[in-house]
């Protein structure tokens, strides 16, 4: 790019969308505090000093030729884990820093692998014949390779056999498939230092294994006796081989991490960098706790984690409301009388949510279980009957299109009211806007009276929340 005149800007891409609600999609109504956390986030990594990062004495292969072979030609999957597990092995459990590389890059000589002190391969079934001579040629002057792949290096990119090419690099023949035992440990002639025996378990039994040269050592074996991993020195460096793959599982296995821990001391690179406990300060824009405990007296206050709903903060109080005026258009849970929480769709968070579309296909939202809509302009009270008095500290209304004139009364009885607060109208609006009023007092209910407007379009009103003290 440079040798083009391209400027290359490095961002920072901001995922809201969650895979598990393909309804509304927004985070900013789904889950506020995910939404305001991640607006934080964004605005402190761009305006932060910039973090010092070490310099990469590890490298990873990234085989693309390997991956693009695959009917799903991610980095990672659960079907292919091994680029998750290396990263996760190699850096927060071992404390390293790495660089991922890729094939093209050692191919086109756009990465010196002379720069690092160790090369891991974590899946390598296809590769060009290029690339394994530059891994050769960097083991022979002093580097490590680690090769966590039994089957590495079976073809290249033109279907031609590479098998006896890789075994004459590292002096094993990987055979069939074995049954036997997973516990291994580092032989105790190996050249890894370790005061104690190291001991792990590796996801499976792995293949068999031949010694095909004097100069291959075993560097690990299982407690069967059957070979779990080779070592052998070419040139200054050296050729590790696993016959099992430690990398082909994404459960944390702790032996592993200790596996990989004097793997890197063996290889000079280094482990426990601080980078790996670099944290950001603490959010600010993620709501605190109060002062006051405050409880969500409407009863629907809720967190998402995946596809699971947390109510969070609520109070059952058995409370309903009830319009002066019902919506003409889309209507609520009732054309008439009172509206208990949990169904009013002002209030029914839990089962609307519960009824939401999960995965799949992206689609328009379900509006009419969401949101009432009013086409008429005349003014319209709602009235929130929370059944027994609460101590009021705030209210959140979530609405669409024109909110004319708004006044927030509270009262003992439902007759004799006070009014609390009142604000401005607001102009018209595609988007959804929350609105949150600061209550005081203590009252059984609540009513908000929306003045006269003009008929611009339709107002809408999606969620109201309530908040008190808590009990």
């Amino acid at each position: 790019l440079k040798r083009h005149g391209v400027k290359l800007t490095i961002g920072l891409v901001i995922l809201g969308v969650d895979w598990y609600d393909r309804e509304l999609e927004q985070p900013q109504y789904t889950n506020p505090a995910k939404w305001r956390a991640m607006l934080e986030t964004a605005d402190t990594v761009t305006h932060m000093n910039k973090v010092k990062l070490p310099q990469a004495d590890t490298a990873v292969l990234y085989a693309s030729d390997t991956y693009l072979s695959f009917e799903n030609p991610k980095m990672a999957s659960a079907e292919h884990p091994q680029m998750y597990t290396a990263y996760a092995a190699l850096g927060p459990m071992t404390g390293s820093w790495f660089r991922f590389v890729s094939d093209r890059q050692i191919d086109r000589d756009q990465v010196d692998l002379g720069d690092f002190k160790v090369l891991y391969i974590p899946l390598a079934t296809y590769q060009r014949r290029s690339v394994l001579q530059k891994i050769e040629q960097f083991a022979a002057a002093g580097g490590v390779v680690i090769c966590t792949d039994p089957g590495a290096f079976r073809y290249d990119i033109n279907g031609d056999e590479l098998t006896s090419t890789w075994a004459a690099v590292t002096g094993v023949r990987i055979g069939e498939p074995r049954d036997g035992a997973v516990r291994a440990k580092i032989a105790d002639d190996a050249p890894l230092a370790s005061e104690k025996p190291i001991m792990f378990d590796l996801p499976g039994p792995g293949a068999q294994a031949t010694l095909a040269d004097a100069s291959v050592k075993p560097l690990a074996v299982f407690s069967d006796g059957a070979v779990a991993a080779t070592i052998r020195t070419i040139g200054e460096g050296y050729v590790i081989m696993f016959t099992s793959d430690p990398f082909a599982s994404r459960d944390e296995r702790p032996s592993i991490a200790g596996l990989f821990r004097h793997l890197q001391l063996f290889a000079g690179a280094r482990t426990d960098l601080d980078i790996w406990r670099f944290k950001l300060p603490p959010y600010q824009a993620v709501e605190s706790q109060p002062d006051e405990p405050l409880v969500c007296l409407t009863g629907n206050n809720i967190t998402l984690e995946g596809k699971t709903i947390h109510l969070v903060d609520n109070l059952t109080t058995g409370g309903t409301y009830t319009y002066s005026r019902f919506p003409e258009d889309l209507p609520d849970d009732a054309a008439a009388g009172d509206i208990a929480f949990p169904a009013g769709h002002l209030t029914n968070r839990e089962a609307a949510y519960k009824s939401r579309k999960l995965g799949g296909e992206r689609g328009p939202a379900d509006i009419d279980k969401w949101i009432v809509r009013f086409t008429s302009g005349e003014p319209i009270d709602l009235t929130v009957d929370f059944k027994t008095p609460h101590a009021l500290r705030r209210l959140k209304l979530y609405y669409s299109g024109p909110l004319p004139p708004t006044v927030y009364a509270g009262s003992d009885d439902g007759q004799t009211w006070t009014r609390i607060d009142n604000r401005e109208a607001q102009p018209a609006t595609a988007d959804v806007i929350d609105l949150t009023v600061p209550l005081t007092g203590r009252y059984r209910f609540l009513k908000i009276t929306f003045e006269a407007r003009d008929i611009e379009m339709p107002m809408e009103l999606a969620e109201l929340e309530v908040w008190g003290i808590k009990p």
